[in-house]
């Protein structure tokens, strides 16, 4: 990294470090209603971090950036759970500030531990699976695999998605688990594995899966194919429609998701960056999303995880 960079990125460091356990600390507090001298100092902190960010060209802390001053707007409006949705945003922002923190760090090109992302994702679920008031486990397989410290931002944005996506989504509530047999706690599993030219990584759950048919109907309520259309896709590709920017299974979406843009952002992410994105599922069982992410400066494999 040039000298003149090297120096920028220290000072985003320090100052991003501080706008953000300010704005945390503001988004724990807040009063909504009634928080307008609160929310305005939040908003500041949220827009110089997008400044901060802009100005490096993250382009992905830029964006969550603007995700959190648009929750500040709708905490001045007086929305309550906004304030549960921001502290969410910022966690985000905490993890890839971590992963320009762990490039920044290193001395030789060598590439970073996955497991420099782990806590952070495990904080993830934990929120999540509390939100929804739900058991989920999370294994992590391969941490030890070593890549490409550049690909670190993409890739924790794209397993913050799916992560919130199966547990909302895939892994059912204790009483159904029980009901169908299983243990009241769902698992969720992340592999990593890595070779010389990409980044391989399977986020699975025990989930209730995810049904062609039924998406193939929500698909056609909400307008996003015609009904012929729908119908011509096979069982894959008819499951890949929940990848598409608008699709939601919810009639009213929250500050954890319903939006329509999860699992559509995970794509678009991924294949912006060249990669390509794989969808299983069998229902009432799992649903396993893939991710294949090219490198372009030397990955160190290391050790293979266990096949699943």
């Amino acid at each position: 990294m040039p000298a003149r960079r090297s120096s920028y990125v220290a000072l985003f460091l320090d100052e991003a470090r501080a706008h953000l356990g300010s704005a945390i600390g503001l988004a724990r507090g807040i009063d909504v209603p009634g928080s307008g001298d609160v929310a305005h100092e939040l908003f500041l902190h949220a827009h110089s971090l997008k400044g901060l960010a802009a100005t490096l060209g993250l382009e992905e802390l830029t964006r969550m950036a603007h995700t959190a001053e648009g929750l500040v707007a709708r905490i001045r409006s007086g929305v309550p759970s906004a304030s549960e949705g921001l502290l969410d945003v910022l966690r985000d922002i905490e993890i890839l500030v971590d992963a320009v923190e762990t490039d920044a760090g290193a001395a030789a090109p060598d590439p970073a531990e996955f497991s420099a992302l782990a806590a952070r994702l495990r904080s993830v679920v934990e929120a999540a699976a509390a939100d929804r008031d739900k058991e989920v486990d999370l294994e992590l397989r391969g941490a030890e695999v070593r890549i490409e410290r550049a690909a670190l931002p993409t890739v924790a944005v794209a397993l913050i998605h799916i992560l919130r996506n199966a547990v909302d989504h895939g892994i059912e509530s204790r009483e159904e688990r029980r009901a169908l047999g299983k243990p009241g706690a769902g698992r969720i599993r992340i592999t990593v594995d890595a070779t010389e030219d990409h980044v391989l990584l399977a986020v699975e759950d025990d989930g209730r899966g995810i049904d062609p048919e039924a998406v193939r109907r929500r698909a056609v309520e909400l307008g996003l194919l015609a009904a012929p259309e729908a119908r011509a896709l096979d069982p894959d590709e008819a499951r890949m429609i929940v990848t598409l920017p608008g699709f939601t299974t919810r009639d009213r979406p929250d500050e954890m998701s319903g939006r329509g843009v999860g699992l559509h952002a995970v794509r678009t992410d991924v294949e912006s960056a060249g990669g390509h994105v794989t969808l299983r599922s069998a229902p009432g069982l799992w649903t396993r999303v893939e991710l294949r992410l090219p490198v372009s400066r030397e990955v160190a494999p290391g050790r293979r995880p266990a096949p699943l």
